[in-house]
């Protein structure tokens, strides 16, 4: 029962504790300053920890890690931009990285023996909850402005489709006994690299980045916490995959990462305010889908 452990204290500290934090940033100027900040210190922890629990080994994986790394610091700025639109809506559909993953998992590394009629009926709710949500929040409301931006699903689809090759990776690559050193540290590497990119080319951050307002210690401080949550989060995950199939991972995965951060976007930051009946039903329809595919695993 291990491995529930490690699932279980990943899933408070990635969707219980990031949101919270990460809600309360993503809004603040100078955000591209603090995303840097971020993966800066995730390589620190990185490398002190990484070299602490395991020797960097350098393989045919660390360049595929290497290039996956860049990537998800790309998605997640993309993440950022979406919570800042709302973090309810955006941990209901980010779901579709698990979805991806598992998928991946089910035709190259055959766990298909895991997967039960009651998670495709899941898969298939979840999905046309968000195709109708997605429509819905297109409309006008009383002649006003649309009240989903387009872009908005545009952040998620990006950093859904990479997450979810990364999380499918992070299992194969746990198969293969990459060393969680030999992970992390070119994983966040890559993503600094992105993250200082990012800052110095990102035109539309560039107001924010010579606004008056500059980073206190306070502030640095704070990216130092987030960062060493998403450092914990990554490693208990990479733990967790090394340990059981995807198939079986996953669901836990995504019924946290679609149940905690709604409710603390509903009612902790009181976004529900500003969904009206239909929106409502289907978050509920989406939930019941994620609930199926988590409780039904073979």
């Amino acid at each position: 029962m291990n491995w529930l452990f490690i699932v279980f204290a990943r899933i408070l500290i990635g969707n219980g504790l990031f949101p919270i934090i990460i809600k309360n940033i993503v809004g603040l100027p100078s955000r591209t300053r603090r995303f840097a900040w971020q993966f800066f210190f995730c390589v620190i922890f990185a490398v002190v920890i990484g070299l602490t629990i395991s020797p960097l080994k350098f393989s045919w994986a660390t360049w595929a890690i290497l290039g996956l790394g860049f990537f998800n610091g790309l998605a997640a700025l993309a993440q950022w931009k979406a919570i800042d639109i709302s973090l309810s809506k955006t941990s209901i559909f980010t779901f579709w990285d698990d979805v991806i993953a598992m998928g991946l998992s089910y035709f190259i590394l055959n766990e298909r023996q895991y997967l039960s009629t009651w998670m495709y009926i899941g898969i298939c709710l979840s999905l046309g909850a968000v195709i109708g949500f997605s429509i819905h929040s297109q409309k006008t409301h009383d002649g006003k402005n649309k009240k989903t931006p387009l872009k908005f699903f545009i952040y998620v689809g990006f950093y859904s489709l990479i997450w979810g090759v990364a999380m499918f990776l992070m299992r194969y690559f746990g198969i293969a006994k990459v060393s969680g050193g030999s992970f992390l540290i070119p994983w966040y590497a890559s993503a600094f690299i992105a993250a200082m990119v990012i800052l110095f080319f990102y035109k539309q951050d560039q107001a924010q980045n010579k606004s008056k307002t500059k980073l206190k210690f306070r502030d640095i401080g704070i990216m130092s916490i987030l960062a060493f949550i998403i450092f914990v989060s990554l490693g208990l995950a990479y733990i967790a995959y090394q340990l059981k199939p995807q198939t079986i991972i996953q669901p836990f995965f995504l019924i946290g990462e679609m149940i905690v951060p709604t409710v603390i976007g509903l009612y902790l930051f009181k976004e529900r305010k500003k969904l009206d009946t239909w929106e409502k039903i289907y978050f509920l329809i989406a939930i019941s889908g994620g609930l199926l595919i988590a409780f039904n695993v073979h």
